[in-house]
């Protein structure tokens, strides 16, 4: 069902996050998603090098540390899915 698809950013259940990353401007293009649990955080495809900042602002507004994520995960070796990896991390 249309309403079933999660297309607002924002945190939908007790322990996941959307965001949509607003690939070239545009919105429902790419998103990223963040669990929360245990004591951690998962990261499912931080986006490119170019909007992994909108991830990171999102995770600062929300007070997910940096230090919590123990794991990214991503769905394939594309760019656009974990070209920002390496800005999560340094």
């Amino acid at each position: 069902m249309a309403e079933d698809i999660i297309s607002i950013s924002g945190k939908f259940n007790k322990y996941i996050h959307h965001i949509d990353l607003k690939e070239f401007g545009k919105e429902r293009i790419l998103s990223s998603y963040v669990a929360e649990f245990d004591g951690c955080s998962l990261i499912l495809d931080c986006g490119s090098s170019l909007e992994v900042n909108k991830l990171l602002r999102y995770l600062k507004n929300h007070d997910i540390g940096l230090d919590s994520i123990k794991y990214l995960v991503t769905t394939h070796h594309h760019f656009d899915h974990n070209g920002g990896a390496w800005k999560l991390y340094n």
